[in-house]
């Protein structure tokens, strides 16, 4: 006969959370290149390669997408921890980005 492998609530909460910084992350690296790319950039690593262009337009939009990834980076881990530590939900993808700043684009 088989054995049964069951798995501690330990371990299940720990690859629930695992799942879950996955899915976030990824989600957000997304919204972060498709956000790029309708400004016209690959994605957001080419966006903000930029910052330090010769072009002031370019270099400007760059370093504005350096500012806004590390701001987004910075919430979307803060979230993380905090479904770990056990004080807020798992948010979906579209609660999430919702939680997230807004780019602000340079004129």
């Amino acid at each position: 006969m088989g054995s049964i492998n069951v798995k501690s609530a330990a371990v299940l909460q720990e690859e629930f959370l695992a799942s879950t910084k996955s899915r976030l992350t990824s989600a957000i690296q997304s919204m972060l290149d498709e956000t790029a790319k309708e400004r016209g950039y690959d994605s957001i690593l080419s966006c903000c390669s930029y910052a330090t262009s010769t072009n002031a337009k370019f270099a400007a939009e760059g370093q504005a997408a350096v500012e806004w990834r590390d701001k987004v980076w910075s919430k979307c881990y803060e979230i993380v921890a905090e479904q770990a530590a056990g004080t807020r939900q798992a948010p979906i993808e579209d609660e999430l980005k919702a939680l997230l700043p807004e780019m602000v684009w340079p004129v």
